[in-house]
């Protein structure tokens, strides 16, 4: 599995995530098709990954618990969402596993 490509499917997922709030249910055009686009991206850096060795398991949780740091942290950034205990404490439990999976699986 390419890191790179892993990196930038994780920040494609996030970014995509992150528009799912200007867009509104999906009732506004511009960010729903850019929420679409940023989707596709990841997609194909995620099949790309795989394709150069990776296996679909894990990369797909490692891109899976990459993805959910950033949409954490930039939700927080950007939107200015809270950081209470229970979150911190689900994100040590992700970074955990997705630490622990990485270690374990070919990159």
């Amino acid at each position: 599995m390419s890191l790179a490509l892993a990196s930038a499917a994780a920040l494609s997922f996030a970014l995509g995530g992150l528009l799912m709030k200007p867009a509104y249910g999906l009732s506004r055009p511009v960010p729903s098709l850019a929420l679409f686009a940023l989707f596709a991206v990841g997609t194909a850096c995620l099949a790309l990954s795989v394709h150069r060795g990776g296996e679909v398991g894990p990369a797909y949780l490692i891109v899976i618990g990459m993805e959910a740091l950033l949409a954490f942290g930039l939700s927080v950034a950007i939107y200015g969402e809270p950081i209470t205990a229970g979150r911190l404490a689900a994100v040590v439990l992700v970074l955990s596993g997705t630490a622990i999976l990485g270690l374990s699986s070919p990159l």
